[in-house]
């Protein structure tokens, strides 16, 4: 199925938006509030995820999680709370599901299995089809800072060379991360403990500027490298950079009643902005109901009352 782009979409309704805004300045605004409305046609994905330090971490495509199978049996997913209402919630089996255990800002929450490092590689993320090799002699390795805490106190890396490889380098062992903050990177970079050993992934950085942060949830019951979770998450927002971005909420329709429901807003014209959100929404159920065709949910009456009297189909 075809997918629209920023481009795409700026030839239909770029007169939708006013002269002194650029056109994907308006559309990130709108796409930011359609993404929070519902869970429409391709808002959701599909992950098989490792648990380690009996954690999974939500990936960065995905903001939240629909539905979860813990070695193909289905699991609830519990809010954060859970561990404060329910006597032993960290001890049960893994009956008991997932624990939302809140953002972090790197995916692990020890370094070196505990023992402690010393240093982090950046490699080119597997995601980025550029490949691009991290430049420590270009101004964004100034911008590329990540700060660790060993020994009771914080250090700040500092980025270099050692033979082949990329590094960040620390003046003491550090054992957590404290904050991963980037700008202007040119491609997706990982940041790991271990080159070529993905499940030492630390935390993944760039395109463009932003601060790392991690959704984890606690897996009951689980080993880790063994235990098998698939998710189905629902598709994060991510602002778009370019023309050749994809749009994933593409309803030319509903986006055009966003971006009026935005100027009307603007204009404190607050009834017809109701207006038009509303109709965004009508329009984003209608595409999703028509995806998902024989899918959708049906009753089914029957009129000689068997045993069955209501049977629904889910």
């Amino acid at each position: 199925m075809a997918t629209s782009t920023v481009g795409e979409v700026e030839v239909v309704l770029a007169n939708y938006v006013e002269e002194d805004t650029t056109f994907l300045a308006a559309l990130n605004q709108v796409l930011a509030r359609m993404h929070t409305m519902g869970t429409y046609k391709d808002l959701t994905i599909q992950y098989n995820l490792a648990v380690l330090e009996g954690c999974i971490t939500l990936p960065d495509e995905a903001d939240s999680i629909l539905h979860v199978l813990v070695d193909t049996e289905p699991r609830p997913a519990r809010d954060l709370w859970h561990d404060y209402i329910q006597p032993n919630s960290r001890t049960v089996d893994q009956t008991w599901g997932l624990i939302d255990s809140g953002f972090h800002p790197a995916k692990l929450e020890t370094l070196g299995s505990g023992s402690g490092v010393t240093t982090l590689y950046i490699v080119p993320s597997p995601q980025d089809y550029l490949t691009t090799a991290f430049d420590t002699t270009a101004g964004y390795a100034s911008d590329l800072i990540v700060d660790a805490i060993g020994s009771d106190q914080v250090y700040r890396g500092t980025v270099a060379t050692v033979g082949p490889d990329k590094v960040i380098t620390f003046g003491a062992s550090v054992d957590d991360i404290y904050s991963i903050t980037y700008k202007n990177l040119p491609a997706m970079f990982d940041l790991r403990t271990t080159s070529g050993d993905s499940d030492t992934d630390v935390a993944r950085i760039g395109p463009g500027s932003g601060t790392t942060r991690y959704r984890r949830f606690r897996v009951s019951g689980s080993t880790d490298k063994t235990t098998s979770v698939v998710i189905l998450a629902k598709r994060k927002f991510k602002p778009l950079l370019n023309d050749s971005d994809i749009i994933y909420l593409g309803n030319i329709n509903a986006l055009k009643h966003g971006f009026l429901g935005r100027v009307a807003e603007d204009n404190a014209d607050l009834e017809r902005a109701e207006y038009h959100w509303a109709t965004c929404r009508e329009l984003l159920e209608e595409e999703l109901s028509s995806a998902r065709g024989s899918a959708l949910p049906t009753m089914k009456l029957d009129l000689y009352g068997g045993n069955a009297a209501v049977k629904h189909s889910f």
